[in-house]
């Protein structure tokens, strides 16, 4: 190898072998985020579907003690009408959600590369969301990016670009190719593998293609070519990177914005239902002012729920967008 043309061809290979490691490092992350978003969704549903059970359970005591105060001639059939409408309407509810449950434990399973149902016994209950970091640290958003797998596979393939010109320039220059032989030769068979009876013979062998330099100019001028590509796609993947990184910054921290009002507003809707309920009771105030105050704090708790759900989202788009959590694998 007097001119390296070998040494960058092996150079270009390890480059390529890395980039498709850096391949499957991206497909790894893909599934991770996607897993991540699944198991968020299902927690969702999950938790409003056990809020829309609580709540046509309360409206369903509501409703009994209305039935019970018009046998007593304090209350009217539409009162008694009015609230069967509404336990129904919030029952309608729960059979798509529970629908929705069902689908995203089958997709989890086959996410996690388990037959659809395999999860049921183990994430049919409902639980909490994930824990998240109340700050999440961005102290140097190059190095980050340059975590992302899809980026380091394109600038391997860069590399690997940038060393097949290497290898195709030494092409214009001779080279040198030792050839040899070896032979053993005895009179006796048991004889035959001794060191005495070995004999070699070795002679090197200059080659130069020296009138076929057009198509090595060609050659170098193909690769140079898709090194120019490598470096546009190289540029395309890290501007996609940084849009990628600023909307997901973005998201993160206006849906934290959101979920707070939200969550003012759900302690509100809580409170004057709950107030309103007691005067009900008393019979201080009408059921028309009954019914709307719980289906603002059904809706509330609905909101906070779905909100709590798309911020998490958020916050796995963004650990993704950010490299966070992944590194170039040891040596």
């Amino acid at each position: 190898d007097l001119f390296g043309g070998t040494r960058r061809a092996v150079e270009a290979a390890n480059a390529q072998s890395e980039a498709v490691s850096a391949d499957l490092a991206d497909a790894q992350v893909s599934l991770a985020a996607e897993v991540a978003q699944a198991y968020i969704g299902l927690r969702d549903q999950q938790q409003r579907l056990a809020i829309a059970q609580r709540t046509a359970d309360l409206q369903q005591k509501m409703l009994a003690l209305t039935e019970q105060r018009r046998a007593g001639g304090t209350a009217a059939d539409v009162d008694v009408e009015r609230l069967t409408t509404q336990v129904e309407t919030t029952r309608s509810t729960l059979t798509p959600l529970a629908a929705q449950v069902e689908i995203s434990l089958d997709q989890l399973a086959v996410l996690t590369g388990k037959a659809p149902g395999a999860l049921d016994a183990e994430l049919a209950q409902s639980g909490a969301f994930p824990a998240m970091p109340a700050d999440v640290q961005v102290s140097d958003p190059a190095t980050m990016l340059a975590q992302r797998p899809d980026i380091r596979a394109a600038e391997r393939r860069l590399a690997s670009s940038n060393a097949q010109i290497g290898e195709h320039i030494a092409d214009f220059f001779p080279k040198l190719t030792l050839f040899g032989s070896l032979s053993f030769s005895a009179g006796d068979p048991g004889h035959l593998l001794r060191k005495a009876n070995a004999t070699w013979l070795g002679a090197p062998y200059l080659s130069w293609n020296a009138l076929d330099f057009g198509r090595t100019l060609g050659a170098v001028h193909g690769t140079e070519a898709s090194r120019d590509e490598a470096i546009a796609n190289y540029e395309k993947s890290v501007l996609a990177a940084l849009q990628d990184a600023n909307d997901g910054l973005s998201r993160f921290g206006h849906q934290r914005e959101h979920l707070a009002t939200l969550q003012k507003v759900q302690v509100s809707a809580v409170r004057s239902a709950e107030l309103t309920r007691q005067r009900y009771r008393a019979g201080t105030t009408t059921l028309i002012d009954l019914l709307d105050t719980q289906r603002v704090e059904f809706a509330a708790q609905q909101d906070v729920v779905s909100d709590q759900a798309e911020l998490l989202k958020d916050f796995v788009s963004l650990q993704k967008s950010l490299g966070l959590g992944w590194q170039e694998p040891q040596a």
